[in-house]
């Protein structure tokens, strides 16, 4: 028995192809397109790929997108219900002629990736694919873009296409175009193609287009680079190419045969077996073929065995060795550009090395000690990308736009602000610069107009009293929604454009129609989409196997409340509470391993940056689950004894971290933005204002939408940052936020809270961060700004 799980599957529509490529590996015409009998079937087999992890689907070719919209509407529910509970994350690798708005509506809706093929400026890659081929693809790209749907594209080097890498390495930054670096290898019908991509010009090429990237990374990103920088830390391959790739990247054709992966559909000596026969992995592993790549690894890894990148090189790729053999297989024939990897691999040891023993890296080493993380590789534009994390183009332009947040809060006019960003160099050239600014200024002036989260309370009953409960629910409430009402209510937050449904409590699984409750939502879960639903859950209950099922097809995400540690947990919500949710957590997580979870703990500054903080991050990291964590709100029974209020983020955390993940420009708490339902139907802003004088109506009376529309909620939307009175004068503003209702010290909605400096501590840190991530000192930012400084990490703010 093998106990190999497929992570990715390619499905080939059709292997026609209206493109007319030099180099194309593969046949393009006279293919039969997929019927609706080999999609089923590849739906029932591809369950026998296991079911840990994600599993990525790519749609290829041929042109996969020549079967249209109603293939994909067939083809995405079919495969992402039919795999439930294994999660499925879909993917298009398309030219991207045929993209119609339908497709894009359709892609949108199951969050599809995009991927094209383009190889750089009109003139060079029509000289490759064919005259007219750029503009059809670039205006498909517009239109993705357009309906907000991001591209990404491979870009395949020929013999002469890289003697002008500058060129197309421009053309995909002028673009904002992440790009992956293909070698145009000789087909097996055209061994001595003269377009072929020479070994020697292949590592010249690589080598040259990573000194470009590393001084672009906060515009671009490179996925091969990426990959083949983190593969030397990693210790493993991190595409394709690097790893030993039998039954771990499967593609089907049209008519259902299965081959190792597309580069060999079309070829029946490569069939591993056919869908319709449902053969499993191990049925597949006996076949002739999967023996053949076997006996490869074998034979490969005997001739590679003195060099110190096989870890993570493998061999190189099966297809690239036989192409380079004119088609005879020869299971001990390596890569052709292994000498380009091999010298690549070489560059990045050698360079990686001098970046940690450098200054800069020793210096961040030293005051931070060795990050559980990053360990070592701290300051680097190399050792950026052999870490992992966040790309730098994630962090640096989010890392401008928080600087600039700042200074214009600081400013009276938009000019005002491009001259402190001068000061700080940020600026070179004046006009685009103060384009930006403008722009950022439009949008923080804009109130926001979309709607979030719908928090549906279907119950206040719960198994459990916790003491910081702002529902104060227990086993005593007995309040509870109508099933019916909870399933009209989810439904139309939907159509309104919500974009999550939170069915939460009290404790929801406590419903006395639990389960009519569960299998309502999972017969209505398709039917909201691109709207998710999630499940808040304490998960200290009994735990059937029947149970978990029913949990699986009721929500696209269950939050799992887990307030830190085993002491804390329990000193909150109750002895051996924190034992028994543990286990069920476990068990959930076992038996269904692709249901999306999240860890939801409410500690205070401390908690969260002491053990109890380590300690639930310690279990997503294990679980590979994410984890958030929010300060308690004085609220409920928490509001007999109030807690302070605190900042979550401290100075000394990791810079691009902070970047990537918690720094956020906006100008409201996200009034109007949400809304808090009771099981009554009564319908609040948020649960930090509830009760008869916040109250916007009632949804099971009125229908939600007359509560959405209605002058009362809409006017919510007005109040930033901008027009509370104890806000509009504060530089922190646009980085707060503003205050939660929940601290306000009187009636009003816009009473003040006691005491803000916390909030103005955290939106300090964020700033810290960005500083940081740019490579600006302190100093120069209180030079630059000097009415509003940095003193030991204290904000001290100099003027009114």
């Amino acid at each position: 028995m093998t106990s190999l799980t497929s992570s990715h599957l390619m499905l080939l529509p059709t292997l026609n192809c209206p493109a007319q490529c030099s180099y194309c590996f593969g046949p393009h015409q006279g293919s039969p397109t997929m019927s609706p009998a080999t999609l089923e079937a590849t739906a029932r087999w591809a369950r026998t790929l296991g079911d840990g992890g994600e599993l990525h689907i790519t749609f290829h070719g041929g042109e996969p997108l020549l079967p249209g919209v109603r293939f994909y509407r067939q083809a995405l529910p079919l495969l992402r219900d039919g795999l439930a509970p294994r999660r499925v994350q879909f993917a298009v690798q398309s030219n991207l002629w045929f993209l119609t708005d339908a497709l894009c509506e359709v892609f949108d809706e199951y969050r599809v990736d995009l991927g094209t093929s383009l190889d750089g400026p009109e003139a060079i890659n029509d000289a490759q694919r064919g005259r007219g081929y750029f503009a059809r693809t670039m205006e498909s790209i517009r239109r993705a873009r357009q309906h907000g749907l991001s591209v990404g594209a491979i870009c395949t080097f020929t013999r002469r296409s890289a003697e002008r890498a500058d060129e197309i390495f421009d053309f995909f930054l002028q673009q904002g175009l992440g790009f992956s670096i293909h070698a145009a290898v000789p087909p097996l019908r055209q061994p001595d193609a003269p377009w072929a991509l020479p070994p020697d010009t292949f590592g010249d090429l690589l080598l040259h287009l990573l000194d470009r990237y590393l001084n672009h990374l906060d515009r671009i990103r490179i996925g091969t680079l990426d990959a083949m920088c983190r593969s030397v830390s990693a210790g493993q391959g991190g595409i394709c190419t690097f790893t030993d790739c039998i039954g771990r990247h499967l593609a089907v054709d049209p008519e259902g045969w299965i081959t190792p992966c597309q580069r060999w559909a079309g070829m029946p000596r490569f069939r591993l077996g056919n869908v319709h026969d449902n053969p499993s992995l191990d049925d597949l592993a006996q076949s002739p073929v999967w023996r053949m790549w076997q006996e490869r690894q074998e034979r490969v890894a005997e001739t590679c065995a003195g060099c110190p990148h096989w870890a993570y090189c493998r061999g190189g790729c099966p297809y690239d060795a036989l192409a380079a053999s004119g088609g005879r297989w020869d299971p001990a024939r390596r890569d052709p550009y292994c000498a380009a990897y091999r010298r690549f691999f070489d560059v990045v040891t050698d360079r990686a090395l001098a970046e940690v023993f450098s200054e800069e890296n020793l210096q961040a080493v030293a005051e931070r000690g060795v990050d559980q993380r990053y360990g070592l590789l701290q300051k680097g534009k190399l050792l950026t990308l052999l870490r992992g994390g966040p790309h730098p183009s994630q962090v640096l332009p989010q890392a401008r736009r928080t600087v600039a947040a700042v200074a214009l809060a600081m400013s009276a006019s938009a000019e005002e602000a491009v001259a402190r960003l001068d000061r700080l160099g940020l600026v070179t050239r004046p006009e685009v610069a103060l384009a930006s600014v403008r722009a950022l200024e439009r949008s923080l002036h804009t109130p926001p107009d979309r709607l979030v989260n719908a928090y549906i309370h279907i119950t206040y009953a719960c198994n459990l009293t916790c003491a910081h409960c702002y529902a104060e629910a227990g086993p005593r409430r007995r309040e509870a929604m109508p099933v019916g009402d909870v399933l009209r209510l989810a439904e139309e937050a939907a159509r309104l454009g919500f974009q999550k449904v939170v069915i939460t409590g009290g404790e929801p699984l406590m419903h006395p129609q639990r389960d009519a409750l569960l299998e309502g939502l999972a017969a209505l879960r398709p039917l909201l989409r691109p709207t998710r639903l999630a499940l808040r859950t304490n998960l200290a209950y009994p735990l059937t196997p029947k149970l978990i099922a029913a949990l699986v097809h009721a929500a696209d995400q269950v939050i799992v409340s887990l307030d830190g540690d085993e002491a804390s947990h329990d000193a909150r919500r109750g002895a051996g509470t924190y034992a028994r949710t543990l286990a069920n957590l476990r068990r959930l997580h076992e038996a269904a391993p692709a249901l999306p979870l999240m860890l939801a703990a409410v500690l205070t500054a401390a908690q969260a940056q002491g053990r109890e903080g380590k300690a639930v991050r310690a279990l997503g990291e294990e679980l590979g689950v994410p984890v958030r964590i929010r300060p308690p709100l004085p609220l409920g029974r928490a509001a007999a004894h109030p807690p302070a209020l605190e900042s979550h983020t401290s100075l000394e955390e990791d810079g691009a971290e902070t970047m990537a993940q918690r720094t956020e420009i906006h100008v409201t708490c996200g009034l109007g933005m949400n809304v808090y339902i009771a099981p009554d139907g009564a319908c609040y802003p948020c649960y930090a204002l509830h009760g008869r004088a916040f109250c916007l109506g009632n949804a099971i009376e009125q229908g939600l939408k007359e509560v959405i529309v209605s002058e009362r909620f809409q006017a919510l939307r007005a109040k930033t940052v901008d027009t509370t009175p104890h806000c509009r004068a504060c530089p922190w503003r646009y980085l707060c936020g503003g205050y939660c209702r929940a601290w306000r010290q009187g009636a009003s909605i816009d009473a003040p809270p006691g005491d803000c400096s916390a909030l103005q501590k955290q939106a300090q840190a964020k700033l810290y961060a960005a500083l940081e991530a740019l490579g600006i000192p302190p100093e120069r930012w209180e030079a630059a700004c000097n009415d509003c400084r940095i003193f030991d990490h204290q904000t001290v703010r100099l003027s009114d």
